[in-house]
C-alpha cells in the first residue's frame, strides 16, 4: 500500500489492525485465563521515520517524547521480561 509520497504504509496499517486485534482477543479468552498483551513502541528508526541527517522530518516529534529519542529494539527487551514473568500476571 502507497500514498501520495510513495511510501510503503503495510507496516503502518498493520501497527493499527494489531491494537484492536490485541484488544478483541484479551476479550475473548479472558475466560480461559489466557493473557492476550500487546507491546505498542511507539516512534522506532525505520523506513517509514528514517531517524538521522535525512531523517529530519521526525526531528520535532522527539520534543514530545518523553525519552527526547527514538526507541529501539532493546529498549523493549525489559517490556517483554515483564510480561512474560510472574510480575506481569496482572497486565493486560
Amino acid at each position: 500500500m502507497h500514498n501520495v509520497t510513495n511510501v510503503d504504509l503495510t507496516s503502518y496499517a498493520t501497527s493499527k489492525s494489531t491494537d484492536h486485534l490485541v484488544k478483541l482477543l484479551a476479550a475473548k479468552y479472558n475466560r480461559f485465563y489466557v493473557r492476550v498483551v500487546g507491546i505498542n513502541p511507539g516512534l522506532v528508526p525505520s523506513n517509514m521515520n528514517p531517524v538521522g541527517v535525512e531523517g529530519k522530518t521526525f526531528s520535532s516529534l522527539f520534543d514530545k517524547v518523553p525519552a527526547k529519542r527514538a526507541g529501539a529494539s532493546e529498549d523493549m527487551a525489559g517490556t517483554i521480561l515483564y510480561l512474560v514473568s510472574k510480575a506481569g500476571v496482572c497486565a493486560s
